[in-house]
């Protein structure tokens, strides 16, 4: 079948040809009994508290004069997954710090309207007696 469309299965040659019109733009992949179609790693999702802790853990062995190649077998990741939670650390800061911004927020809003009400002559009872 020269050219023409084939359909999802195994075919002859022991792969599994996925919406091929042309051999040239053939995905294929070697067709096995494993669910997801290959012989590789199943996905793994971590948690976000998980990859903190990895995290911290890549941290002090960073600092210990780990490699990164190291650091990331250690974690039980790839380099690549390694890489993308640090990015993702990057553009996002930890929960302790967002409420800490949070407070500091309200603290100020609060002080400025305890300020408001002493300059238009309020009196707190500590201050009365």
């Amino acid at each position: 079948m020269a050219g023409g469309s084939r359909a999802a299965g195994p075919d002859i040659d022991g792969y599994r040809h996925l919406g091929c019109r042309t051999m040239a733009g053939c995905r294929r992949v070697k067709a096995t009994n494993h669910p997801s179609g290959s012989k590789g790693m199943l996905k793994r999702r971590y948690t976000t508290e998980e990859v903190e802790q990895k995290l911290a853990l890549a941290d002090a062995l960073l600092n210990e004069g780990y490699k990164i190649v190291d650091i990331a077998r250690e974690l039980g990741v790839t380099r690549v997954t390694y890489y993308r939670w640090r990015q993702d650390q990057a553009g996002e800061k930890p929960a302790m710090i967002r409420r800490l911004e949070q407070l500091e927020r309200e603290n100020a809003e609060l002080r400025r309207r305890l300020a408001d009400l002493l300059r238009a002559g309020y009196r707190t009872e500590a201050a009365a007696a």
